[in-house]
C-alpha cells in the first residue's frame, strides 16, 4: 500500500500545494510530540510550531488509518480546498508505515468542529463529491420530495456535469464549449463520470509514474516555512 499512496503523489504532484515533511521534522515541530491536543479512532493530535513561527496541529494517524484510500482522500481533498470554514491542510507525511497530516493551528476549536476532517469518523469519511457521485448514480433523489420532476432531472443534468467538471485529470475534465452542450442535451444522453478522487489502482498503466525514477516528488528536508519553495505544484 506505500507504494500505491507514492505513486499517487507522483501522478498528482501538479494538483497539491503541499509540503512533504519527513517524520524527524515532525518531531522536531512538536517538540517530540510534548503537547498533546486531543486523539481519536483516527490517531492523535499535537500541536508544533514550524519554522515560520506558525503553529500548526500534526495528526499522527493510525496504523488502520494510514494507508490506501482515507489518506488519499485527505490529501487530494482537503489539501485542494482553500475555504474560510474549512481548516487548511499545510502538509504531510508519509515514511515506511509513519503517516501524519499537518494542518493550521486553531487556537479556539478543533479539527472536527471546522473542517471536513475525513479521517475523523466513519459519517465525515465520505468527501461530499463522492457521496454526491453515489447519490446520482443509485438513482436516489437529491433534492426533497415536493421537486416537481423537471426539477430534478434538471438538478440531476447540472450536478453529473459538475462531477465532470471537477475530474482531477485536467484531460477529464469538459471544455466550456462541451459543457454547454452538455447542459443542453437530454438527461437520457449523458454519462456519469469517473467517481472523483480514485484510487491509484483504478488509474491506467499508461497515467502511472515509474516508480524506479521518483525525482518529480520533491520533499522539505531543508523546508524553513510554509510559504516555502518546496511546495507541491507551485
Amino acid at each position: 500500500m506505500y507504494g500505491n499512496i507514492e505513486e499517487f503523489l507522483q501522478s498528482h504532484d501538479n494538483n497539491l500545494t503541499l509540503i512533504r515533511y519527513s517524520y524527524s521534522e515532525i518531531k522536531k515541530i512538536t517538540c517530540g510530540f510534548n503537547d498533546k491536543l486531543g486523539e481519536g479512532g483516527y490517531g492523535l493530535v499535537y500541536k508544533g510550531k514550524l519554522r515560520s513561527g506558525r503553529f500548526a496541529a500534526i495528526k499522527i494517524l493510525r496504523k488502520e488509518k494510514a494507508n490506501g484510500q482515507e489518506f488519499i482522500n485527505e490529501v487530494a481533498t482537503i489539501g485542494r480546498i482553500h475555504h474560510c470554514n474549512v481548516v487548511q491542510l499545510i502538509g504531510f507525511t508519509v515514511e515506511g508505515s509513519k503517516r501524519a497530516l499537518i494542518y493550521e493551528f486553531m487556537p479556539n476549536g478543533s479539527l472536527e468542529k471546522k473542517n471536513l476532517n475525513a479521517l475523523a469518523d466513519h459519517s465525515s469519511q465520505m468527501y461530499f463529491p463522492s457521496w454526491i457521485y453515489d447519490q446520482v448514480n443509485e438513482g436516489r433523489d437529491i433534492l426533497e420530495d415536493q421537486a416537481t420532476e423537471q426539477e430534478k432531472n434538471t438538478i440531476k443534468k447540472m450536478t453529473i456535469v459538475a462531477l465532470w467538471c471537477i475530474q482531477l485529470k485536467p484531460i477529464d475534465r469538459p471544455s466550456m464549449h462541451r459543457v454547454v452542450q452538455m447542459l443542453e442535451a437530454d438527461i437520457e444522453s449523458l454519462q456519469m463520470p469517473p467517481k472523483p478522487f480514485l484510487v491509484p489502482q483504478q488509474t491506467s498503466n499508461d497515467d502511472r509514474i515509474n516508480m524506479a525514477n521518483p525525482t518529480s516528488l520533491r520533499d522539505a528536508s531543508n523546508v524553513c516555512s510554509i510559504d516555502s519553495s518546496y511546495q507541491f505544484g507551485r
